[in-house]
């Protein structure tokens, strides 16, 4: 697999994990509010144990998910040299002290629960070395998921500026202040949590769609500038095509032949030496037929023009 792949699949697997995030998030937000009504309209303990065992039940796999894929992407980036060494330690002590604060609960949620809603003095009889120590390990676990938090949003702002996507890199600040809210007000914090977490999920998508691909293995045509392949056409308006190309020349617009359809809203606009992974955005909706083949007609800036063969896939 070469540089340029393992850089997209790195940051597709990134993006898959933050994607996991928001849906335990999504999770996270209404169990808070089902817990808070529970605790003030129930006397009864075995309610809220229920919400809570379904609530966790729910979430662990997104977790699980979310440190997976995290994980490998943020080390696939690492071993190109990318500096996001931050995202792998963050996501690692994230994991660590998140399983021990579930650990924690565990013990302690029965108690805290009784203390809520019983009197002192018949609390006071189950209070014993293994709430404490719970307790001890809570705030242990507590402190690593802080840590591993932080430098899990300074591996996203840091990924923001790399690829030079301000989205990610604003994200990553948002889900900071986010996080840090969260532990005072929780509700509130859960929500810009939740905000961040789906601007960088935003910008990591237009990171990977603004990614050059280059096809190294593939032999350039027997002209000096011609068409590596096949491009690809989607009902969004977007069109893919690789040109290989001998001479530095300017694309000027772009028309699909037999239509109405034409723009100069091209990236890149240049065509440099050697392969080029073109974008052509036609801002506007397709009802092409699957799987039939278009032609697009590039008008260059010496003169030239340049058809190219697209398939439609909607």
């Amino acid at each position: 697999m070469s540089q340029q792949d393992n850089e997209i699949l790195g940051l597709q697997k990134v993006r898959r994990g933050v994607w996991y995030l928001i849906l335990s998030q999504l999770i996270s937000i209404p169990l808070a509010i089902v817990i808070i009504v529970v605790l003030f309209a129930s006397r009864s303990l075995l309610p809220m144990i229920v919400t809570i065992v379904v609530g966790l039940a729910i979430t662990i796999p997104f977790l699980i998910l979310t440190y997976i894929n995290m994980r490998k992407g943020f080390e696939a980036l690492v071993s190109i040299g990318r500096d996001l060494k931050y995202g792998v330690n963050g996501i690692i002590l994230a994991v660590i002290g998140t399983v021990l604060v579930l650990i924690a609960l565990v013990f302690t949620a029965p108690f805290i629960f009784s203390l809520l809603i019983s009197s002192t003095s018949s609390v006071s009889s189950l209070a014993s070395s293994s709430v404490v120590g719970a307790s001890i390990i809570s705030i242990i676990g507590g402190l690593i998921g802080l840590i591993g938090y932080v430098l899990l949003f300074i591996a996203f702002m840091k990924t923001g500026e790399i690829y030079n996507e301000k989205d990610v890199k604003d994200g990553g600040l948002v889900a900071l202040i986010g996080y840090i809210l969260s532990i005072i007000l929780s509700i509130i914090g859960l929500i810009v949590l939740l905000i961040g977490f789906y601007m960088i999920y935003a910008g990591l998508e237009k990171v990977i769609e603004n990614l050059p691909r280059q096809q190294p293995n593939l032999p350039p045509p027997s002209t000096p500038l011609g068409q590596v392949g096949i491009g690809k056409l989607y009902s969004n308006g977007m069109a893919e095509v690789t040109i290989y190309s001998q001479y530095q020349l300017g694309i000027l617009s772009a028309t699909i032949l037999g239509t109405n359809y034409s723009t100069n809203n091209i990236t890149p606009n240049q065509l440099s030496l050697g392969y080029n992974a073109i974008k052509i955005d036609f801002k506007a909706s397709f009802t092409f037929v699957s799987g039939n083949i278009y032609v697009i007609q590039l008008t260059l800036s010496n003169g030239q023009t340049l058809n190219i063969s697209v398939v439609y896939q909607p």
